[in-house]
């Protein structure tokens, strides 16, 4: 049992007493906690080098709802920048601090991690004043 809470006494011995294991079999920690705001796109926060696997995902997996777009495409509708070497593109948000399940897998063994989840239209909801 691999303890994946924030980084605390508890969860930093279950990472020291695992880190053999955990230096050489793990690909990536995905931290899905909270995986379900609501249903209007994707946000994801990673480290740097799991922005391609997760592009990659999200152009293969149809959004929920009508249409027909991809979770890419309807992710790069609420939330985007300029890539100069890709154009357009899905915002990702960094991982920063210590205060979530990821930050004992990225800080203390150096692990690719992301939080991912679904959530709402930030626009629409503070249109409506929320």
């Amino acid at each position: 049992n691999i303890c994946s809470e924030p980084f605390s006494p508890t969860g930093a011995v279950s990472v020291q007493e695992n880190y053999s294991v955990l230096r050489d079999r793990a690909v990536a920690y995905i931290n899905v906690d909270i995986s379900v705001y609501a249903n209007a796109t994707l946000q994801v926060s990673g480290s740097p080098a799991a922005q391609g696997v997760v592009f990659a995902a999200a152009k293969q997996v149809q959004a929920p709802g009508p249409g027909s777009l991809s979770v890419y495409e309807n992710w790069k509708r609420f939330a985007n920048r300029t890539s100069p070497a890709h154009g357009v593109i899905p915002s990702m948000g960094y991982l920063t601090g210590a205060g979530s399940d990821y930050a004992s897998f990225m800080h203390f063994l150096g692990i690719t991690s992301m939080d991912v989840s679904y959530t709402y239209d930030k626009v629409r909801a503070w249109e409506r004043g929320g």
